[in-house]
């Protein structure tokens, strides 16, 4: 765990070959204690875990040391990229706007706003517009229409998105109030 309370991760994983010898290391993080988790990344090339064990058939141990700081975490692993078993090291960090630059010095330096201060620049962080039914990014006639394809309806459940008034039937009122939200003149499409 990292002094700002990160928790830092890496295994071995097979994912990508589909064979069982084959791993790369791969890196996540939480910010939350656990209780969700960046993407998973690969942070090394893949490698043969069999190679250099005098008992071909087992697989080189998960041997790897990982030490969290502030801004990532320094670890060292295990890997046989030239033909034996030796010890490799790498820095790891949170980049989630894949900059190359660990996204705590992204915030602290300015790069990056976290407005709601949860380490995650605001960038990376994707809220969903309300009335935005199409998921492209703005309110216009699509997001009505899709409203008026269904008008007179029941919802399909208490969290319909297209039940703007949340009266549990998808109707005109709805498509007049997603009109009041549009984010382009007119509702215009572009």
């Amino acid at each position: 765990m990292a002094p700002n309370s990160r928790i830092d991760a890496v295994w071995y994983d097979t994912r990508e070959s589909g064979r069982y010898n084959v791993s790369r290391l791969y890196y996540a993080y939480s910010w939350d204690g656990g209780v969700t988790w960046s993407k998973n990344v690969p942070v090394s090339q893949p490698f043969d875990t069999t190679i250099g064990n005098p008992h071909a058939s087992l697989k080189i141990g998960d041997y790897s040391t990982l030490v969290s700081r502030r801004d990532g975490a320094s670890v060292a692993y295990t890997a046989t990229f030239n033909g034996e078993q030796d010890v490799y090291y790498l820095n790891v960090f949170p980049d989630c706007n894949e900059n190359g630059l660990s996204d705590v010095l992204d915030i602290e330096q300015g790069r990056a706003a976290d407005a709601d201060a949860n380490h995650i620049p605001d960038s990376c962080e994707t809220t969903p517009l309300a009335g935005d039914l199409d998921g492209d990014g703005d309110i216009d006639r699509l997001d009505i229409d899709l409203i008026l394809a269904a008008r007179n309806q029941p919802t399909s459940g208490p969290d319909d998105p297209r039940d703007i008034d949340n009266n549990g039937t998808i109707d005109a009122l709805d498509a007049r109030k997603l009109t009041l939200s549009c984010t382009r003149p007119r509702c215009a499409t572009e």
